[in-house]
């Protein structure tokens, strides 16, 4: 079972667990389509809270409901929630869907043509919408009637190729706006907007207005920014007043650039930067935000590798294809709650082990690529809550290798290295000796689950919408 599945067969049983017990023919046959629609209901349970919805909750496909002829007035009544797929319904009797007057949660499939979706749909007639997402891009009248009409909105998701209006402003209760947005800009209320506690802006052209770093960086009640493509990025000094940022990610930007003050941040658990164009000068003192628990830096170059010797909360660091333009220091000494490190060069100038990993009781995973180590500490040996070792693109010598498979290792349960000329019998012999299965093979099921427990709590593909959204 995948990941996915695994957290749909999980909102699942939240969503029945949420809905009055009583069960008859209606209810079974609308929990029956649970199992085809299964993106609304992943979208809804991440984004909305349903503990407390109403015993007559309803998930509907709509427009197959009026296809087939089994929809009436009264029951439209019920419908709190709706997916509109156009890849099934081309002929959409709008004037009906309208009667959903107690409709909160609406969801256009990303499937289907963006031509399909009707510019004559009038969102005035939805005043109750808690949550709206379309992949495609609605009509400025169209976003209007939705911001001014659905004062409830608390989610919102939207594409847009036009400006987002002040109107905007006006919905106390938003706390989770996503805009895929190219060529556009955001009103300078946004930073007035005290309920907003998740925003993620996605599409080259939204970061061209150049007062959006000073929009974006000063509401104060955000606590997760994401920024994904742009031009330039630059995070003033206001961060500092940002005291609930909790999970900062930028991706796909041409340059990326620090104020001094946004190593005051106190309440920052996330930092992920990744596919950076230009090199990026990183603040001096990163381990001064003690309350860190991940880093994330990929596909970036960076003027010098951060230290984080000392630091006492980090949980995992994450160093993926990034390359350093002054000489490389690593050192983790004194990280107490390390758990995952994962370091991938190219470090050709690094020949040994960083320093500092004796000392850590708690480390359980080790991933080192590019490298240009050859031998295997001895202290590796000692450290009993190691789980994996991986020494991808590192040519260890082989009597370091069959170090690694002895007895001394058996708390291991991957190893892996690069090419080693090896006897295979002396393998096999001393596999035999261990106690422990060994995986070795490069994607083993051991390494992706291992490992991916530990960013699951980080990951925002996840967690932006497990996070924020439960206190709804």
């Amino acid at each position: 079972m995948t990941k996915r599945s695994i957290i749909l067969f999980l909102s699942f049983i939240l969503l029945s667990s949420s809905c009055n017990s009583q069960v008859n023919s209606s209810n079974d046959s609308i929990q029956n389509e649970f199992s085809v629609s299964k993106e609304i209901i992943y979208d809804t349970l991440t984004i909305l809270e349903i503990h407390n919805l109403p015993s007559n909750f309803r998930f509907d496909f709509i427009p197959y409901k009026l296809e087939k002829g089994i929809a009436t007035d009264a029951s439209f009544d019920s419908v709190l929630a709706a997916k509109i797929d156009y890849s099934r319904s081309r002929d959409f009797a709008y004037e009906d869907f309208y009667k959903c007057k107690n409709l909160g949660f609406l969801n256009f499939s990303k499937h289907g043509s963006p031509r399909n979706f009707s510019k004559e749909l009038d969102f005035s007639h939805f005043p109750e919408l808690r949550y709206f997402r379309s992949p495609h891009a609605i009509s400025k009248q169209q976003l209007r009637e939705l911001l001014t009409h659905s004062k409830k909105l608390q989610g919102l998701e939207l594409k847009l190729d036009i400006p987002v209006p002040e109107c905007i402003c006006e919905l106390e209760n938003l706390r989770y706006l996503t805009i895929t947005n190219y060529g556009t800009s955001l009103p300078p209320c946004v930073k007035n907007m005290s309920s907003l506690r998740y925003l993620e802006l996605n599409g080259g052209g939204i970061l061209s207005n150049d007062s959006l770093n000073e929009i974006i960086f000063n509401i104060p009640s955000l606590e997760v920014l994401r920024v994904d493509g742009g031009m330039n990025l630059h995070v003033p000094s206001s961060v500092k007043n940002m005291t609930h940022l909790k999970q900062l990610i930028v991706t796909s930007l041409d340059s990326l650039s620090f104020a001094p003050e946004f190593e005051q941040l106190d309440s920052l658990e996330l930092l992920e930067v990744s596919w950076i164009d230009k090199p990026i000068r990183m603040p001096e003192n990163l381990k001064s935000i003690k309350s860190l628990r991940g880093i994330r830096f990929s596909k970036v170059s960076l003027n010098k590798i951060p230290s984080f010797e000392g630091h006492q909360n980090l949980i995992y660091i994450a160093f993926n294809a990034i390359r350093s333009l002054e000489n490389t220091s690593l050192n983790f000494g004194d990280m107490t709650s390390l758990k995952y490190l994962k370091l991938q060069g190219p470090f050709d100038d690094v020949s040994t082990f960083p320093q500092g990993l004796a000392s850590l009781d708690s480390l359980r995973s080790i991933w080192l690529m590019g490298f240009n180590i050859t031998e295997i500490p001895d202290y590796l040996g000692r450290m009993k809550s190691l789980r994996e070792l991986s020494l991808m693109w590192t040519e260890v010598s082989p009597e370091s290798y069959y170090f690694l498979l002895s007895e001394e290792f058996d708390h291991l349960k991957t190893i892996r290295t690069g090419s080693v000329d090896i006897d295979s019998d002396k393998v096999r012999e001393l596999k035999r000796k261990r106690r422990q299965r060994l995986h070795r093979f490069v994607g083993s099921k051991n390494y992706s689950m291992e490992f991916g427990r530990a960013f699951k709590y980080y990951d925002l593909r996840i967690v932006h919408k497990m996070n924020i959204p439960r206190n709804y």
